[in-house]
């Protein structure tokens, strides 16, 4: 199994190598086999075979029973007749005997039980679906953030190694001002130090995209030195910049639409119906039975018989266990009715959260926008003012920072906007 597991991932790898690995794909492959997940699809199936367990004891039982016995000896009655020079005997019970029954039994009071443990499990299971259904969503917000924070990383990198190409470029000229007397050894050094100063935020650059890398691959459960090549998630920039809804509007949809909502709901309903099945354990229990026996080897029981009746117990004194549990459930139930009030409170203020960051997040996008502009035309000024002789190197390297900059922002607040707007899709539930 092992062995078939291992071809499945090889042959899977080299297919994504053939092209970059979408987003789309890799959120399906990590919901498929993240071994989390896998384990809530494998409790999600335990409860529903739980819940059709529960409803088969409202169903008739039947059950079957044979019983063979061998005694030391046979056991004779003797008869004694005065005169007779021998007394007759009968043989009672042979020395072999064997008793088999088929009975049938269907509740009846407990039926009131059985309906309320059914109705409980139901509402297990179906918290247990909302449970596995918050597990995907979380997935695809983990899978869909690291690939942002993957590229945010890339595009830094590229800005920092087009800064320093700009430098070097400044380093040339400034070496020629120094041979022609127009500037000093210390301008150089100083445009020197600033290209340094970019190669360092293109070394960090590189180590976030190795960290938003290494986290892609384990959550996809691949080699860390697997090649593999990731598809610029386009569709989820695309998707940040759209409008984002009103705040009424977005709290009753995550309240009707957050799985953990709707699994809070659940397992209160679950806990109420688990408190009415335990109230109803304190009812006597009234069966119906009906079964047919064959006894052999025993002559004064009837070889075939049948019959049929009503079967009532009443545990009347049990030192008040059934009645605690029953309290037990009900205190369970109330507590489960508070988490659910909770969690819709929580949702909603989630929900107000990520809306006030997709905001802040969008309104930088227009002043990155601005300050980028600005930068880029300070910059070329500056530029034009230095190969004139009329700048210096400081107003120079200035300008430069400013415009790398302003790039950055612009950058860092495109991928916040499309990760604020994972988050708020995963607190709409969605």
């Amino acid at each position: 199994m092992r062995t078939l597991t291992a071809v499945l991932v090889v042959g899977w790898a080299a297919a994504a190598r053939a092209e970059p690995l979408t987003v789309e794909a890799a959120v399906a492959r990590v919901i498929e086999h993240n071994p989390q997940l896998r384990a809530a699809r494998e409790r999600q199936t335990a409860a529903g075979d739980q819940v059709r367990a529960v409803r088969g004891q409202l169903l008739p039982s039947g059950a079957l029973s044979d019983e063979f016995q061998h005694y030391d000896r046979a056991f004779a009655v003797a008869f004694t007749i005065p005169g007779a020079p021998v007394s007759p005997t009968f043989v009672a019970r042979d020395q072999n005997t064997n008793t088999f029954a088929a009975a049938a039994r269907q509740p009846l009071l407990g039926l009131v039980r059985l309906s309320q443990e059914y109705a409980a499990a139901s509402a297990g299971a179906d918290a247990v679906d909302s449970q596995l259904r918050g597990a995907e969503q979380s997935a695809r917000e983990a899978v869909e953030s690291a690939y942002l924070r993957l590229f945010e990383a890339r595009a830094a990198l590229e800005i920092a190694r087009a800064s320093q190409e700009q430098l070097t470029e400044q380093v040339t000229v400034a070496e020629a001002r120094v041979a022609a007397g127009a500037l000093t050894t210390a301008d150089v050094l100083r445009v020197k130090v600033a290209r340094a100063n970019f190669k360092q935020q293109e070394l960090q650059a590189q180590v976030q995209q190795t960290a938003a890398r290494t986290q892609l691959l384990t959550m996809l459960g691949l080699r860390l030195d697997e090649p593999i090549e990731f598809a610029e998630p386009k569709s989820l920039l695309d998707e940040g910049a759209a409008a984002a809804p009103a705040q009424a509007d977005a709290e009753a949809a995550a309240v009707s639409h957050r799985p953990e909502v709707a699994q809070a709901a659940l397992q209160a309903q679950s806990a109420e119906s688990n408190s009415r099945a335990r109230l109803a354990a304190l009812l006597p229990e009234l069966d119906l039975e009906a079964a047919y026996v064959r006894v052999d080897g025993q002559a004064f029981a009837p070889m075939n018989q049948t019959y049929f009746g009503l079967k009532a117990s009443w545990p009347i004194w049990t030192w008040g266990a059934q009645w605690y549990a029953h309290r037990a459930a009900a205190h369970q139930a109330e507590a489960a009715r508070l988490m659910r009030d909770d969690s819709q409170s929580q949702v909603r203020a989630e929900v107000s959260g990520r809306l006030e960051q997709l905001s802040a997040a969008s309104s930088a996008i227009d002043v990155a926008h601005t300050a980028l502009e600005s930068a880029e035309e300070a910059y070329r000024v500056t530029a034009a003012l230095v190969k004139a002789g009329s700048g210096t190197t400081t107003d120079l390297l200035d300008a430069q920072s400013a415009l790398t900059q302003a790039r950055l922002n612009l950058v860092r607040s495109r991928y916040q906007q499309a990760l604020s707007h994972v988050q708020l899709r995963k607190a709409l539930g969605g």
